[in-house]
């Protein structure tokens, strides 16, 4: 499995349903939270992604909830590295809309997170399915 898909897998396997809660503002929260506990125990590094941050890119529109960025380094710039969008059900056109913009602004990763449904299929995306009764991913596996 690619290294960015991996990190975001091992973040949702980590959340919490009770941090969660049952709406995509308070699940994106509980992501974001196990994200930097991940970036503290050096994963991202460690998956060869090298030293991560999530920042908004005021080039997007509309923009997606977990936006990566590679911190340049030896005084390289910074570099766009991945996109992440949470849907829950039937908001899964604006998550695809905010991942294909991401995708045409040079980011080379975009993941939609499907809770509760496989998702839907869009190319250059990865889709990665989150089952809220099992309370964790069942693709990719």
């Amino acid at each position: 499995m690619d290294p960015f898909l991996d990190l975001v897998v091992e973040a949702l396997n980590l959340t919490h349903p009770r941090f969660a809660g049952p709406d995509r503002a308070a699940f994106v929260r509980e992501l974001y939270h196990q994200f930097r506990k991940l970036w503290d125990k050096a994963l991202p590094v460690r998956l060869g992604l090298g030293h991560v941050l999530v920042r908004p890119d005021p080039d997007l529109s509309p923009h997606p909830e977990l936006v990566f960025w590679r911190l340049g380094e030896g005084g390289g710039a910074d570099r766009r590295l991945g996109a992440v969008s949470v849907a829950f059900g039937p908001d899964a056109g604006e998550a695809v809309g905010a991942l294909t913009a991401a995708r045409e602004a040079g980011y080379p990763h975009a993941v939609l997170v499907a809770v509760g449904a496989g998702g839907p299929a869009a190319p250059g995306l990865t889709t990665v399915a989150f089952d809220p009764a099992r309370w964790q991913v069942v693709s990719p596996a």
